[in-house]
């Protein structure tokens, strides 16, 4: 009986459309200006959503709807990093890092 349940979990997750994440963009903030900014990045067309990974400190971040140029979410970050993930979100979207710390400072949009 496990087996044929086993066997038929595996068959449905194959036929299942894959979840995984389509893509990601990055960015690391300059010596200079401690700013950055990440290439577009389409949100995840089967669930909406994107996830922002910003490691280490910045004074502002802001995520930017790119075919409508809004503002859709902004924060800080202190020195241990931020995580967050949106929702609803359904167009191309890049983040804008103002004021990291070289070379602790980088951000990782995914889909």
């Amino acid at each position: 009986m496990f087996k044929i349940t086993a066997i038929v979990l595996g068959a449905v997750l194959a036929a299942a459309p894959s979840m995984a994440m389509a893509g990601s963009t990055g960015c690391s903030v300059a010596l200079s200006d401690g700013f950055c900014h990440t290439d577009s990045l389409h949100a995840n067309s089967q669930f909406h959503f994107l996830h922002i990974d910003m490691s280490g400190p910045c004074d502002l971040f802001t995520v930017v709807d790119n075919n409508n140029g809004l503002t859709v979410y902004q924060h800080s970050s202190g020195w241990g990093g931020f995580e967050k993930t949106l929702g609803n979100v359904f167009s191309d979207y890049s983040v804008y890092v103002y004021g990291g710390v070289w070379p602790l400072t980088n951000v990782t949009i995914s889909n």
